[in-house]
């Protein structure tokens, strides 16, 4: 059964990808940081986006365990990403498209939360 944070979750997923496909610009900031190649950086940024997307509409349409533990592991990598990026907080954390928002301990915890409570889905 699709329980209510999943779906919400999974929204709240698409809604980060679609912000990234339609301003890369500070998601590409962030990749270019972490080492993605300059020319690489915006289709970059559209990709992941889009692999949000991806992942959101599949939670929303099975709801089983596989799709759960695709929104663990997306949040479990937004984390990663939050912890590499504190470390440089002239950059943007790329974030639902914001240009000038960094990255934030608050975000890492936010992240880190959702992950659990994806990988709770069947446990209620």
């Amino acid at each position: 059964m699709l329980l209510g944070p999943l779906i919400s979750l999974a929204v709240l997923l698409m809604a980060a990808g679609a912000a990234k496909v339609l301003a890369p610009a500070a998601t590409a900031t962030a990749a270019s940081a972490l080492g993605v190649p300059a020319a690489l950086t915006v289709s970059t940024a559209r990709a992941l986006g889009l692999a949000e997307i991806g992942v959101g509409a599949w939670a929303l349409a099975d709801g089983g365990a596989a799709a759960a533990i695709a929104l663990v592991l997306a949040h479990v990598g937004f984390a990663a990403v939050t912890v590499a990026l504190l470390r440089r907080p002239d950059v943007p954390c790329g974030c639902f498209g914001a240009p000038d928002a960094p990255a934030t301990v608050t975000g890492l915890w936010l992240n880190l939360a959702s992950a659990g409570a994806a990988g709770a889905r069947d446990r209620g």
